[in-house]
């Protein structure tokens, strides 16, 4: 029997570059580029421009405003591991119907490192790091830096495991904070059940906290019903930058007591 051969089928053309430029009776500017090396798998880079605004002396002071985007993300496969970073820059000023001037900028730095070589159990599986600096009227009101491994691997008892461990440290008006977790998760395959089992040591400051955590999940009928429980809990630092960008109109926030987080159960 002969083989079957199969055509490919005819890709749309991809523009890789694109320019956008729009402006308004009332001095509403808009401005967009977008840069990119097309649909290339070992290696990939894109570039990205976004402005919108509306400022013209006509409009009531609230509806004026200012919206800049830039960034810029970069991907690149090699034999051993796979190399993703990508940075931005958010920066949006507004006024209130009292037309008070609120300015916020956020500028944010990624990357990560997944490995190939699963073999080798001190290898971690992926490595992961980020940085991010808040301004508020182009003044520093927050730093943030965050560094993650996790490693996986199989074991005979344990199963398919992982072994996470994050690290962060964040100055938020004027407070500084530390913050790190290592966790140990375990998943496990019955005959009808699937359960996941993990223990997290969670260290905010000097507050210590050991967190469980328990998911299981039951077939009632095969590849149509499932059953789950699942019990847990997390902590997390607040961000002033999420409470600014998620309140647009806050005029200042201090934190109150000796933490700035949140647990959820």
């Amino acid at each position: 029997m002969s083989a079957l051969l199969l055509l490919r089928p005819d890709l749309n053309k991809l523009y890789t570059k694109h320019v956008e430029l729009g402006l308004g009776s009332l001095l509403n500017p808009h401005l967009a580029m977008d840069m990119s090396n097309g649909r290339r798998t070992k290696q990939f880079y894109r570039l990205y421009f976004n402005y919108n605004g509306a400022y013209a002396s006509a409009l009531p002071t609230e509806d004026q405003f200012s919206h800049l985007k830039l960034g810029a993300a970069y991907k690149h496969v090699f034999d051993d591991f796979v190399l993703q970073s990508d940075a931005h820059l958010n920066d949006l000023y507004r006024f209130d119907t009292a037309d008070q001037r609120f300015h916020n900028s956020v500028l944010n730095f990624n990357s990560k490192l997944q490995f190939t070589d699963s073999s080798k159990v001190w290898l971690p599986a992926s490595l992961q790091m980020s940085a991010m600096g808040f301004y508020k009227e182009s003044q520093s009101e927050e730093r943030l830096f965050f560094v993650e491994s996790q490693h996986e691997g199989m074991h005979e008892k344990l199963h398919q495991w992982t072994f996470k461990n994050n690290f962060s440290l964040q100055h938020s008006a004027s407070q500084n904070y530390v913050h790190w977790q290592s966790q140990l998760k375990s998943k496990k395959k019955f005959n009808l059940a699937d359960a996941q089992m993990a223990l997290a040591v969670d260290v905010l400051q000097s507050n210590i906290k050991l967190i469980p955590e328990l998911s299981v999940q039951y077939q009632l009928i095969e590849k149509g019903l499932y059953s789950s429980f699942e019990l847990g809990a997390d902590r997390a630092l607040y961000t002033l930058r999420d409470l600014y960008t998620s309140n647009p109109f806050l005029q200042y926030f201090v934190p109150e007591g000796h933490f700035f987080g949140r647990a959820s159960i």
